[in-house]
């Protein structure tokens, strides 16, 4: 029996969820009795339903007999995908996103910079409130940032 993408990719994604996991409730913790849900509670969720869905995806695709196949085109959202966290981890994950959107939305996507700078801003404005606001999620800085600011 050959090992295809489509039993790889789930065993990737399940290793992926299960650091998010470990490293949500042993780095960060999880939850406090009267602070309630901490740093690293929404990466366990996250990672906990990734890992679920990954076992039902490794299981499913033992049963399939469809061929996956590539296209040169989706090469593009993984590779966007790296670059973003490697931009992440110079700028930090705000603006690196904020990056991300910028230019996703105008090299693959093609919309007026009316359109891409309204929806980037508002992810960026978004995604900062939800989590870093309200939920108190602290995002990396970036290694610019800690150089510049110590």
């Amino acid at each position: 029996m050959k090992i295809q993408m489509k039993t790889i990719f789930p065993i990737i994604m399940a290793s992926i969820a299960i650091f998010f996991i470990v490293f949500g409730i042993a780095v960060f913790g999880f939850w406090d009795e009267t602070a309630g849900p901490l740093s690293g509670f929404f990466p366990a969720i996250i990672g906990s339903v990734l890992l679920l869905v990954s076992v039902i995806c490794i299981i499913t695709s033992f049963k399939s007999k469809v061929e996956t196949k590539f296209y040169k085109s989706e090469i593009y959202l993984i590779l966007a995908a790296i670059a973003t966290f490697c931009v992440g981890y110079l700028i930090g994950f705000i603006p690196g996103l904020f990056v991300f959107l910028i230019l996703w939305m105008k090299v693959i996507e093609k919309s007026s910079w009316k359109q891409t700078l309204i929806l980037s801003l508002s992810v960026t404005i978004v995604l900062f409130g939800i989590f870093g606001i309200w939920l108190e999620i602290s995002f990396p800085k970036g290694l610019i940032f800690d150089i510049i600011f110590g």
